[in-house]
């Protein structure tokens, strides 16, 4: 009767009559609920006309799980792990890939993720979302973003470190345990990420557990990905012995190429005559603004290597900051 009562206040409150509600299409279970869960979502931000948010699901089965249960240390150890690699992604994304230090807040707050929802039925199904409402994220106290291109191509940094952590566990398969790319990913990210994921691998070894992961971000096709316990520890293993390393180094050279987008590269032609990409990682846009390309310029940037299996290695660069070696002409 509580629910009756709730439903027709719901519809009063909306303009909607029975007559409207014979007429909808509610689709699948699955649909349904992930419909409700976004209208919970929302409607935290407080707003009459809320911004959908990103949401996430998280399935876990294998020997841990027994029927619809499963020990709290167990998943909470893994849902641990899930936001560490979250904060480190996040991070890296930022420019802050080396182990040390501590991630500064105002990006572990950007990556933060809390539960909308009790765990379902059917294993141990969990929903999640980003603490932080997505306009929140993009424009923090309301200032508004300037670059029109940085508008339409935005994304809250939770949804970048979701899609990377999703790409990561795609990188290797079951048929097919190849891990270059995974090392690639990782030595890209830098050590700390790579430890976190590592930690998160040994945890789904260790305890049995499969997890099918699934996110969706508002308007855009859900990624998914899965990974069970036994490829789990391979993967552990894996990074373990790419023994994935960074340092800082300056890069001494001819700009080729300068961008404003953090995903695009600085191209280098070394005084060795090589040539390098540099990802901006921490440069900001004043300092690309005082040098163009043709000048002869000093970047001093994160160094990370990965080792692959026979001995070869990956090598990405990341930039702190930039400077011109010459005075511009006035």
């Amino acid at each position: 009767m509580a629910m009756e009562t709730m439903l027709k206040k719901l519809m009063d409150s909306n303009g909607v009559t029975t007559d409207d509600i014979v007429s909808l299409n509610l689709g699948s279970l699955e649909e349904a609920s992930e419909r409700s869960l976004r209208a919970f979502s929302s409607s935290k931000t407080g707003n009459k006309a809320p911004v959908e948010e990103s949401l996430g699901v998280l399935h876990f089965t294998g020997p841990a799980i027994k029927g619809h249960s499963a020990p709290i240390e167990v998943i909470g150890n893994a849902l641990a792990n899930i936001q560490n690699v979250m904060n480190a992604i996040g991070a890296s994304i930022k420019g802050f890939s080396s182990s040390s230090g501590q991630i500064p807040f105002n990006i572990t707050s950007r990556t933060a993720l809390m539960m909308v929802a009790s765990p379902s039925q059917g294993s141990i199904v969990i929903h999640i979302q980003p603490k932080m409402n997505r306009i929140e994220d993009l424009c923090p106290n309301d200032t508004p973003m300037l670059d029109i291109g940085e508008e339409f191509d935005a994304k809250p940094l939770a949804d970048e470190s979701f899609e990377m952590f999703i790409d990561i566990l795609s990188s290797t398969t079951e048929e097919s345990l190849e891990h270059e790319e995974l090392i690639e990913l990782l030595t890209d990210l830098g050590p700390r990420a790579a430890s976190s994921f590592r930690a998160f691998c040994e945890t789904l070894g260790k305890d049995g557990l499969n997890l099918d992961i699934k996110w969706q971000e508002p308007a855009q096709q859900a990624l998914t990905s899965e990974i069970k316990h036994e490829r789990a520890k391979l993967m552990s293993e894996f990074i373990k012995n790419a023994a994935i390393e960074s340092d800082e180094i300056d890069i001494h050279g001819t700009l080729i190429t300068s961008t404003l987008s953090q995903k695009d590269k600085l191209r280098i032609l070394q005084d060795d005559g090589k040539e390098v990409t540099v990802g901006l990682g921490k440069i900001s846009k004043s300092e690309i603004a005082l040098v163009r390309p043709g000048e002869k310029v000093t970047i001093h940037a994160d160094c990370k290597v990965g080792k692959y299996a026979g001995g070869r290695t990956s090598t990405t660069y990341t930039g702190i900051s930039i400077t011109s070696d010459a005075q511009l002409p006035l």
